[in-house]
This record gives C-alpha cells, structure tokens and sequence, in this order.
C-alpha cells in the first residue's frame, strides 16, 4: 500500500531539475536578454546546458523538450531562467568574446526546436486537421 505512495513520489522527484548552483551573471543576462521575447513567445521557461553534455534541456510551457548542442561550438555550464518580467541566467563562468557566439546559437536553435515543438503539440491536440 505504500509503495503506491512512495514510489511515484520518488520518481517524480529524481526527474525534477532545479537550477544550477551557480551565481547569477549580469554579463550572460546581457547576453541572453536580445532573445527574452522570442523564448517567451514560444514558451521557453528554462534552458539548461551542461559543459559534460551534448544536450540542451529547454523546459517549456508544454513539457520538456531537448536538443542537441550546436556543433563547433564550446560547450557551457549555463541556466537560464525567462520569467515574466526578467530573464536570470547563472555560470560559474562566462567570458562576453568568447562565449558570447555559442549563447547566440544554443538559443536561436532554441526558440526554433520549442516553435517545431508547438506544431506538433498543435497538431497533437488538435487531430482534426
């Protein structure tokens, strides 16, 4: 009986993902900031990159959606947060020069995979068309 309980208590709490525990930066804000619109347009709540990973974890307003990292490109510990009113973004670290390019292509590739992703839930939820 219990185990009705607790394992899918426990399940759910092994898939939630929490921010990273960085510092917030001013300088990625800045950097990310041009595409706050565009990522709340389609929904974009999080996006979440590891340095160990070939993954770019976009949670959005209809689920979790994922892809891959943009290739030739260097790879970043980074979280970013759009809320409503305001975009927080934490690293550890974050140079403007040089990884300013692979901020521009992770969210641009982004914004395109969660617009992709809202057709195809569209189309989901709708069947009739």
């Amino acid at each position: 009986m219990i185990s009705r309980f607790v394992l899918p208590l426990l399940l759910g709490a092994c898939t939630a993902v929490g921010p990273v525990a960085a510092p917030e930066r001013a300088d990625l804000e800045r950097a990310v900031e041009p595409f706050a619109g565009r990522m709340r347009a389609v929904g974009i709540t999080r996006v979440i990159t590891r340095r160990d990973s070939a993954v770019v974890r976009l949670d959005t307003l209809s689920g979790a959606v994922y892809s891959a990292y943009p290739g030739g490109m260097p790879r970043l510990d980074m979280t970013i947060e759009v809320e409503a009113s305001r975009v927080r973004a934490a690293a550890n670290s974050f140079d403007a020069s040089r990884d300013s390019p692979a901020v521009t292509a992770v969210l641009a590739q982004a914004i395109d995979r969660a617009a992709s992703n809202n057709e195809v839930q569209w189309i989901r939820a709708n069947p009739w068309h």
